[in-house]
């Protein structure tokens, strides 16, 4: 009888210990799910080399691992991650739980992978999120956002309004993770709980991204400066060709007055007049090869836009997933 009880006992507490469990699993089953997933992930040895170089910190890296994340070409990437904008770009995407990065291959923007994986692990992280976390990191994000000037930025939360309406604060949460060298100290010591050292991805960040900004300052420098010369070049030529005009009706009319009996009253007289109009065509010969040497200058600096116009679409295109249509001959 003694045993009885103390086997049914036995069985209460087991009884108990197993309700427990099962509550505890209800109440942390994406924790229990994520722990399998990584158990089971086996990270390539370029997934390995983003984790260290944007410097996840274990909880970002367990994050990380737990979305399967893999890096990938064209085709392969483009379907599954498609374009939401007619001319965006995308670069990764976090989808039914797994994180997608697009292979960019092009050496000039070093650190674009360990940017878009950190973007997208953040995305995870958001959706990992109790409520009552959510809503404290997004008042933490809405007050870095009040006295946030970046027009950029603006604008590229407008097309996030168009794509992906009522995401702001999620989208927010990866982009300033990522890209924002400077934050309050409470969103930076969020922050910590992914990274080991933020700066290391927002250093990668505007490494990249300078190579773009650089570009387009030079652009528009050089737009400018040739808007100024153009127009200077249209001043001259209308001038030049004004004086020409002058010039002509002098030669006419000193040729006229050189034919008539009387014309100049002498051969002093003469010579006076034509070394004028010897003179005044010097000037203008001087004025056109100058003229031209501005032409030839304008023209080399329009060559080097177009160069530079050349060097920025070859950056765009390495970024755009968009399988290339077959080339038409």
């Amino acid at each position: 009888m003694r045993r009885q009880r103390q086997a049914g006992f036995i069985r209460g507490i087991v009884s108990v210990v197993l309700l427990v469990a099962a509550i505890w699993v209800a109440l942390h089953r994406q924790a229990v799910l994520d722990q399998f997933v990584v158990w089971r992930y086996t990270p390539t040895s370029a997934v390995s080399a983003i984790v260290k170089r944007a410097a996840f910190s274990p909880s970002g890296t367990f994050v990380f691992y737990a979305s399967q994340p893999s890096l990938e070409g064209k085709t392969p990437f483009t379907s599954h991650c498609s374009r939401q904008e007619q001319g965006s770009v995308i670069l990764g995407c976090y989808k039914a739980q797994r994180i997608y990065v697009y292979n960019v291959t092009d050496a000039r923007l070093d650190g674009v992978h360990e940017v878009t994986a950190a973007h997208e692990m953040l995305h995870a992280a958001y959706e990992r999120l109790s409520d009552d976390e959510r809503q404290k990191v997004n008042a933490l994000i809405e007050k870095e956002m009040a006295h946030n000037t970046d027009k950029r930025l603006k604008a590229r939360l407008k097309l996030y309004e168009k794509t992906e309406p009522g995401q702001r604060d999620n989208e927010l949460h990866s982009i300033l993770g990522t890209e924002s060298a400077h934050l309050g100290s409470e969103l930076e010591a969020y922050y910590q709980r992914y990274f080991t050292n933020r700066s290391a991805v927002t250093s990668l960040f505007a490494k990249y991204e300078g190579v773009f900004r650089q570009l387009e300052t030079q652009q528009n420098a050089l737009v400018a400066e040739l808007n100024s010369m153009g127009a200077e070049i249209k001043r001259r030529t209308t001038a030049y060709n004004l004086a020409i005009t002058r010039l002509n009706a002098d030669i006419t009319a000193f040729n006229a007055r050189a034919s008539r009996q009387g014309g100049f009253t002498d051969e002093a007289a003469f010579a006076a007049a034509r070394a004028e109009l010897v003179q005044q065509q010097q000037a203008l010969e001087a004025q056109r090869a100058d003229l031209n040497r501005r032409i030839a200058l304008y023209n080399s600096k329009r060559t080097e836009l177009e160069s530079l116009n050349l060097r920025a679409k070859e950056l765009q295109n390495s970024l755009d997933s968009t399988p290339s249509l077959v080339p038409q001959l």
